[in-house]
């Protein structure tokens, strides 16, 4: 039976939705261009940037140039620690619009207005519209909503995907209407594409559900159609990988994604525990939405332990599932919290005792956190301070020299990779040896090499090209394209083994390098304190591989 409990017909819920939408558009849309890629912070509180949208920008751009759509490659190596349906969605729109930020972010930006405008639905058809129109205000006064929505990463995709599967559940408790049966397996499916095997949260939210709600259980024959479902739109991809490249799918998608950011990370971006450091930061982001879902956790817990009604009962799944996969999983990282605010925003305006003014009130706090921007909680609409190389690394660029560049102690965020340059490696000063550990079969391919392996490779290479060939790629483009350092009196001896190579260097870096080992190269200093090793192009240099876009 499809469920109606408080669900209410409102004439002017169609209305309201056209006008959430072109607001959250317009909300969540301004400024989408303002930030270059990688250079908003995803986690404020420790300075971290946004790296994944470079890599995602440089697979995007080549599967829009080179074709290549089943694999992911970067730099070329293949990358298949996610599926790749953002990366599908994202070349796709690069293809299509032409390599701007405003192509590359527009499927997270879609993917944001499509949550809000469900959610309003949602609420506005089970409640009343001045529940839904506060629901949107908490969402869009939420900072870490804001920043995702403009940002060429996996978690906006993946929130709309399982907020679309729990609407499923909330509209069909039962999962008896074919309709919502496809929709929430559809759903799963998708998220499953977006972020592997947290795209299963869904299916736990049920599972739960129907633990604390026993009257609403779906039947076996249901549950099996939903499962063939998710195994017909997700399987292919992964039986494919599994097939053609099944050490490397080994190797990404198992041993480094799930064992070993969600076992054991190589690194922590701080020494917190997990639920510290997720509570912090949840009301370090947005007090009044974590103030006002607490207030509303009295009268939520009453009425689920009273009641157990579907849609309390579905509510406190979804919930504790979130909440639990943010600790289990033990990489901590600030935007995998974007799954518990649609949830908590109506917890807070759904079961929070109703108070005068409310909508009015929420949208007032949306514009005190535009007028403190520069806030934690602040709203800065796109705003966000350049990464110091990259003035630096356009200027080169533009340049359109033939040869290799170096980056050594990258603060750059892999930004370079994104811009039209025939190749890149990056070198760091690592004596602790934490790059190598983040993909230890990194260095047994040769991608991952330290200095005396780079200055060698010419002799090495057929080993590695060889090992590289078992594991299912025919390129050695990957090659050395991490060189890892034990002290910063090594960029001096790579220098100097390398009067082939352009090198971007700090200027501190630069300053101390012996005039012997700058043989070759012209010095130029760039903007941002950074010293550009120029050395004479190769007569066999290759040509660049990607038109860099306006403002990238």
């Amino acid at each position: 039976m499809v469920h109606e409990t408080s669900r209410r017909r409102c004439p002017w819920l169609p209305f309201n939705l056209v006008a959430v939408v072109v607001v959250s558009t317009v909300v969540l849309g301004y400024g989408i261009n303002h930030s270059g890629i990688a250079s908003a912070f995803t986690d404020p509180i420790s300075h971290i940037r946004a790296q994944d949208e470079s890599i995602y920008a440089h697979i995007s751009l080549r599967m829009a140039e080179r074709g290549g759509w089943l694999t992911p490659v970067i730099m070329g190596r293949y990358l298949l620690q996610k599926p790749p349906l953002l990366v599908w969605i994202s070349g796709l729109s690069l293809k299509l619009f032409g390599p701007t930020l405003a192509a590359l972010r527009a499927p997270s930006l879609i993917a944001a207005v499509a949550a809000t405008g469900l959610i309003f639905f949602w609420i506005g058809q089970s409640y009343s519209l001045e529940a839904a129109w506060a629901t949107v205000a908490l969402l869009l006064s939420n900072p870490l909503w804001h920043t995702l929505a403009r940002l060429c990463y996996t978690d906006m995709l993946f929130a709309l995907w399982v907020i679309s599967a729990v609407y499923c559940l909330h509209r069909d408790a039962e999962l008896e209407s074919r309709r919502f049966r496809v929709g929430f397996a559809v759903s799963t499916a998708a998220a499953i594409m977006t972020k592997s095997v947290a795209g299963l949260i869904p299916i736990f939210v049920l599972m739960l559900r129907a633990m604390i709600c026993r009257r609403n259980q779906v039947g076996l024959a249901r549950i099996a159609q939903v499962g063939a479902i998710i195994v017909a739109i997700a399987a292919p991809w992964h039986l494919y990988q599994i097939l053609v490249h099944p050490q490397w799918f080994w190797a990404d998608y198992v041993q480094v994604q799930l064992l070993g950011f969600g076992t054991h990370p190589p690194a922590q971006s701080s020494d917190e525990s997990q639920v510290w450091f997720y509570s912090r930061r949840l009301w370090d982001s947005d007090p009044v939405l974590i103030g006002l879902s607490i207030l509303a956790l009295f009268p939520f817990l009453l009425e689920l332990y009273r009641r157990r009604s579907a849609d309390s009962a579905l509510l406190a799944a979804w919930i504790a599932v979130v909440a639990a996969a943010l600790v289990a999983f033990r990489y901590r990282n600030l935007p995998y919290v974007l799954y518990l605010i649609p949830p908590l925003a109506i917890l807070a305006a759904v079961y929070l005792p109703r108070w005068r003014w409310r909508t009015a009130v929420l949208s007032a706090v949306f514009l005190a956190k535009v007028s403190f921007a520069s806030q934690t909680w602040g709203l800065p609409l796109g705003r966000s301070q350049p990464l110091p190389s990259a003035a630096a690394l356009r200027s080169y660029a533009e340049q359109k020299r033939p040869n290799e560049l170096i980056v050594v102690s990258p603060d750059d965020q892999f930004y370079a990779g994104t811009l039209a340059l025939p190749k890149v490696r990056y070198a760091f000063v690592d004596p602790s040896g934490v790059v190598a550990s983040y993909a230890p079969h990194y260095v047994y391919l040769g991608i991952t090499v330290t200095t005396a392996q780079f200055i060698h490779l010419p002799d090495l290479e057929s080993e590695f090209l060889a090992r590289l060939r078992r594991a299912g790629m025919n390129s050695g483009e990957a090659l050395g394209t991490a060189i890892v350092m034990r002290s910063e009196a090594d960029v001096a001896v790579l220098v100097r083994a390398s009067p082939g190579s352009d090198f971007l260097v700090l200027s501190r870096i630069g300053e101390l390098l012996p005039l012997e080992a700058l043989a070759g190269h012209f010095v130029m200093k760039t903007e941002g304190g950074w010293f550009l090793l120029a050395s004479q192009p190769s007569r066999d240099a290759p040509s660049a591989v990607f038109v860099k876009a306006p403002r990238w």
